[in-house]
């Protein structure tokens, strides 16, 4: 029974703290009512449930806590909940009474808060020292380099410039290092650093900053100049800019043995400048300088004079090249030229052997009208441009070749020489061959119904001339030497080897089978020709001839694999007499 009497005070000490809670919450009780009686009930039952109730549950029967306490508990806060109903009526003044009491409280205990959290932070935070051993490590003209002792409590420091009295600030580093930049040589300047520490992402800096005294140099850097390019009028100047701490540059050119000033460039960072310089000539001579100057805060300082003398080889060239061409035109384009009011273009005459006007023009490009097909043309331009109404010349550019297109012509020529390439008799020598070993030779090759006839004819007195016999129905192949009146019967594999060769060669001179044989016009030698070709079909070789003068000068041929090669200088239907396709009488027989 005591068990049961100590869990049903403590069930009733819960419902009774979360009635008072909720009227506490709806406004019917004051707040300071609330937290004290749940201060009060949350103290007195904790004990009691920490203590009996624990240890009992555990021991006494689960039909106890799950049958008696819950018939009390449906039927207790049923007659709580008639009590809270009646008192909100009496007591509905008395929160709006005291309404105005409780929101001005929680504005002091706000507002309190707040001058906690920043006076006591104040006291904690200890500002570090001013940087110690402040000096300059290096230097140039244009900048310096500075170094300080080592503080491992800052965290990092800031680099100022004074400039007109005032501190500028330069940069942040985490080292004791850092360098200033950007400054003007001769000069005094006044450079400071100040540490800080980071606290909650906020900077507090030393109340003290470190100073130095830092003088720039004294020398004042110079340049060297060159010329970049000349134009209609007018030359251009170029210089590495170097920028270390100058203010500008001045340029000069000598005229009555002094020199006189044409240009003052207050812009440190500039590298070129445009003279006009109109009356300049090609073949003449110039002098001009260059120097550099600095206004610190010491005064204005020059540099040495740097002097260049310019012969004068061109003004103004442009680049001339084909933007396209026909078979009857060739359109030529040409780079501007600055200051030029217009550009001529000329042609080369091969007969008077000097070049002639085409076209004058402001434009750019021009298209040359009315050419023969697959011919060499050759062409220049110039600019010009104007000086109080006198027209000025600039320098010719290069001369450079134009081949206009070939076109379809109606082929003629192999027809003309197809009657000596036919399945009985026909010859052809071929001039100006090598062997492997570089010598030059003629070489003759004739057919006559079996027999095929082979001779190397030697430029050099040297070498002996030798023929080759093939006698196809005899099977034999026979070497004969005109300088020993001998002739041999080679063995299997040498008259293989003959054979082979031969065979090769008759089907690429052969053109028996010359059909749909097409023309056009081309150039061989940079000289006008007539190129005819056509694909064998049975071979698959696509053999082209070049004609020029009306005779043959060389043959290409394209295999069916895509290699090729070609024949040069050829001389077709040099029939060698009927006793070439014998052995010649009076010959010795040897062992080859």
């Amino acid at each position: 029974m005591k068990k049961l009497t100590k869990i049903l005070a403590v069930l009733l000490a819960c419902i009774t703290v979360f009635s008072t809670a909720s009227l506490a919450a709806e406004g019917t009780l004051p707040n300071e009512e609330t937290t004290t009686l749940t201060q009060e009930e949350t103290t007195l039952p904790a004990e009691e449930e920490t203590t009996a109730p624990a240890e009992e549950e555990t021991t006494a029967p689960a039909e106890e806590e799950t049958t008696a306490p819950a018939e009390e508990e449906t039927t207790a806060p049923e007659e709580e909940t008639t009590e809270p109903v009646t008192q909100p009526e009496e007591e509905t003044n008395s929160p709006e009474e005291e309404t105005t009491e409780p929101s001005t409280q929680p504005e002091e205990e706000t507002t309190a808060p707040e001058e906690e959290t920043t006076e006591p932070e104040k006291p904690e935070i200890v500002l570090p020292k001013a940087p110690t051993g402040l000096a300059v490590q290096s230097s140039n003209q244009s900048q310096c380099a500075l170094h300080w002792d080592y503080d491992k409590t800052v965290d990092g420091y800031d680099v100022f410039l004074k400039v007109d009295g005032e501190w500028v600030y330069q940069r942040t580093t985490n080292n004791n290092a850092a360098y200033v930049f950007n400054l003007i040589c001769y000069s005094t300047y006044e450079i400071g650093v100040r540490s800080f520490i980071t606290v909650n992402n906020e900077k507090y800096y030393s109340e003290d900053m470190a100073t130095i005294i830092y003088n720039s140099p004294d020398e004042v850097p110079y340049v060297s100049m060159h010329i970049k390019k000349t134009y209609a009028g007018g030359i251009t100047f170029t210089w590495s800019n170097i920028n270390k701490g100058i203010s500008g540059y001045i340029l000069y050119k000598r005229e009555n043995n002094k020199w006189v000033r044409i240009a003052t460039i207050h812009d440190k960072e500039a590298e070129e400048f445009d003279y006009n310089f109109p009356d300049m000539q090609v073949g003449k001579s110039y002098k001009f300088a260059i120097k550099t100057f600095v206004k610190g805060t010491k005064g204005t300082k020059y540099s040495k004079l740097y002097t260049l003398t310019l012969k004068i080889s061109e003004i103004g060239k442009t680049e001339l090249e084909v933007a396209d061409k026909t078979a009857s035109s060739i359109t030529l384009k040409w780079d501007k030229v600055e200051g030029a009011k217009g550009y001529r273009l000329y042609e080369y005459n091969s007969e008077k052997k000097k070049y002639e006007t085409v076209k004058t023009t402001s434009k750019l490009s021009y298209t040359v009208t009315g050419l023969d097909a697959s011919t060499k043309y050759r062409f220049r331009v110039r600019a010009y441009y104007k000086v109080n109404g006198e027209t000025k010349w600039c320098t010719f550019s290069d001369s450079i070749p134009a081949y206009t297109d070939s076109k379809s012509i109606k082929a003629s020529r192999v027809s003309k020489y197809k009657k000596y390439f036919t399945d009985g008799d026909w010859s052809v020598k071929i001039t100006g061959l090598s062997d492997s070993y570089g010598n030059y030779m003629d070489y003759t090759f004739a057919v006559r119904d079996t027999k095929i006839f082979i001779r190397y004819d030697y430029k050099s007195k040297k070498l002996s001339d030798f023929e080759y016999l093939i006698d196809l129905k005899k099977e034999k192949v026979y070497l004969i030497l005109d300088d020993t009146k001998t002739y041999s019967v080679l063995d299997d594999e040498a008259a293989y080897e003959i054979v082979y060769s031969a065979a090769i060669m008759g089907v690429i001179l052969d053109m028996s089978d010359a059909k749909g044989v097409k023309a056009e016009t081309t150039l061989y030698n940079d000289k006008s020709a007539v190129k005819e070709y056509y694909t064998d079909k049975e071979t698959g070789m696509k053999k082209t001839f070049i004609f020029y003068g009306g005779k043959p000068v060389r043959l290409e041929v394209t295999y069916a694999d895509g290699s090729s090669e070609y024949i040069a200088i050829s001389r077709i239907n040099d029939t060698p007499s009927s006793s070439v396709f014998k052995v010649p009488s009076g010959y010795k027989k040897v062992a080859y």
